[in-house]
């Protein structure tokens, strides 16, 4: 068996490995640059929210992606991995959850101190977290096999999950306050490079349900419905202060 077979065999358990691992070694290197618990917390909500979003890309990326570059290396292995690289969404989410809701906020009984838009982006983060979790239980072969055809059906909410994590994280996220920072940057230029791929693989869908509308026709249509949308987001919503300034 060469490299590559061994990786397709047990890419799902390196993934998640990994993940758990990347998980105790931020925790153990924030926890020992910032003794104090307070601003510990603070520091490994705000990282493992941004590794949530790091691994809600890569696993919305790749559909996309392989519809679009078919050639693109390392196909089977990037297929493959998905259904790991979304248990690691839930895994980075739950522990960004723990330490902003539970140790920040204080829980349920800390809504009643959040007020307009911070307490529609919390409640989005507890509906996210709901679907991760659901998602994450149901990714593995006896769901498949269970669920049958109603499985992809199921998984296709993670782009309702994927919509509600961005308003979320432009709303609370501390990296978000200023868009001209590089992370924001960085972010929103990935966000068009998605969004414009994602365009293409639903105009192929759009105009095979109305012939009369080609699939190019279909294609820039549903890119600009999703530029504007972005747009917006930056504009209008990316207008947040960070979740610790609210506690």
């Amino acid at each position: 068996m060469n490299i590559m077979n061994k990786l397709l065999k047990y890419i799902r358990y390196i993934i998640i490995i990994f993940s758990v691992v990347l998980a105790i070694v931020i925790k153990i290197l924030v926890q020992r640059s910032l003794p104090l618990e307070s601003l510990s917390d603070i520091r490994l909500g705000e990282i493992y929210a941004l590794v949530t979003l790091i691994y809600l890309y890569l696993t919305l990326l790749v559909s996309p992606l392989y519809f679009n570059f078919p050639q693109t290396p390392f196909r089977a292995l990037y297929v493959k991995a998905r259904r790991s690289l979304g248990v690691s969404v839930f895994l980075f989410a739950a522990l960004h959850s723990y330490y902003e809701f539970f140790k920040l906020l204080g829980g349920l009984s800390g809504l009643q101190f959040l007020s307009g838009k911070y307490l529609f982006a919390t409640i989005l983060g507890i509906i996210d977290i709901t679907v991760l979790a659901l998602l994450a239980s149901t990714s593995f072969n006896y769901a498949v096999k269970k669920l049958g055809k109603k499985w992809k059906m199921l998984h296709r909410m993670v782009y309702l999950a994927g919509i509600f994590i961005i308003i979320h994280a432009l709303i609370l996220g501390t990296h978000f306050i200023n868009l001209s920072n590089a992370i924001p940057t960085i972010f929103f230029i990935a966000l068009i490079v998605l969004m414009v791929l994602e365009a293409f693989r639903f105009g192929k869908y759009i105009s095979g349900h109305f012939p009369k509308l080609s699939e190019q026709t279909a294609s820039y249509l549903t890119a600009t419905i999703f530029l504007a949308a972005i747009i917006y987001l930056y504009l209008y919503v990316g207008s947040g202060i960070a979740g610790h300034h609210i506690h």
